[in-house]
């Protein structure tokens, strides 16, 4: 699932980490920037949701080949 992390570019540009990997479960680490801010100063709701979007999708394909992405 490293592979899978890695080889996307969203993850990679928001600056995601694979922390842990296992059938079932998923853990990414994730730092917020300034540029992920909202106009209020918060976190932007996408930011938010992003990670568990690729955490999902680890989860998910946990067991996988990629193959079929390369």
């Amino acid at each position: 699932m490293k592979d899978l992390v890695k080889n996307d570019m969203m993850a990679q540009n928001y600056g995601m980490e694979l922390v842990e990997s296992k059938p079932g479960s998923c853990m990414i680490k994730m730092g917020v920037r300034m540029d992920m801010l909202n106009a209020y100063g918060a976190t932007h709701g996408s930011v938010i949701y992003a990670p568990a979007d690729v955490a999902f999708a680890a989860t998910c394909n946990s067991g996988r080949s990629l193959s079929r992405w390369q």
